[in-house]
């Protein structure tokens, strides 16, 4: 028992040790996820999708008062597919693919250019209210303000914008965000920049990874994102280390 608590003294020894050898030459990262917010009471990724699928069920009204779109009224039956949506047995992703689509019908324009613009207003809506304009149940996450006096660079999944709060109040300055990875150009990141790498509710619909597709999108198919995250690391001088922090156990996969 003496051997193991000594190899576990040295283990951390050596953590720290690479923790501050890679802070100084800037290559530190921090990679989070949802877990690391759920604390202050944003939804994991089941109540995520169980709270999109209501919201709409009770919200395209928002649409079709809109004076640019085909429909005057919403359908019944659209109401009740949302709300047998929330129970049927797709995976959460492709979930959101069936909301969306509901959204893109509702949008529709006589223009073609009310439709898109239509769409953008609204795709995103609930993911807005939710992760950006409601106020947290806890306004300090703990966890995120250690993580700030670390000084890494940021890389993460979730939506909200806590990464960036906690830096407003801990460092006293509000640090450079890319709200997608497309909002990235190969420069190199600097200590406390943030890289919402799945987007944030203002991002352009394809910078938004939520829904099968996009995620598809994102990670299976030779694409632009791909490139981006391999110049992102090829501008970080070795050594190179990754702290990778509660990512939310909720997703299907």
């Amino acid at each position: 028992m003496d051997d193991l608590h000594k190899q576990n003294d040295r283990d951390y020894n050596n953590f720290v040790k690479d923790i501050v050898q890679a802070r100084k030459k800037g290559s530190l990262f921090c990679f989070t996820g949802a877990g690391t917010s759920i604390s202050q009471g944003f939804p994991n990724w089941n109540e995520y999708v169980e709270g999109l699928i209501e919201y709409w069920s009770y919200r395209l009204e928002d649409i079709v008062n809109d004076p640019r779109t085909k429909l005057f009224k919403v359908k019944a039956s659209d109401r009740k597919f949302l709300q047998w949506l929330k129970k049927a047995s797709y995976s959460k992703e492709r979930k959101i693919d069936l909301v969306h689509e509901v959204i893109s019908e509702y949008s529709q324009c006589t223009d073609l250019q009310d439709t898109l613009a239509v769409k953008g207003k609204y795709i995103h809506k609930y993911e807005q209210s939710v992760f950006i304009d409601t106020e947290p149940m806890l306004k300090e996450n703990k966890i995120l303000n250690e993580l700030v006096n670390l000084r890494p660079i940021f890389i993460t999944t979730n939506y909200d914008d806590q990464i960036e709060q906690a830096c407003k109040r801990i460092l006293q300055f509000t640090p450079t965000v890319y709200s997608s990875i497309s909002n990235y150009h190969g420069e190199a990141l600097n200590t406390d920049d943030v890289l919402h790498l799945h987007g944030m509710p203002k991002s352009k619909e394809k910078d938004f990874i939520s829904s099968s597709q996009s995620y598809l999108r994102m990670y299976n198919d030779p694409n632009e994102y791909k490139e981006q995250i391999n110049k992102l690391f090829s501008t970080i001088e070795s050594p190179l280390l990754i702290l990778k922090l509660s990512n939310s156990l909720c997703k299907d996969e």
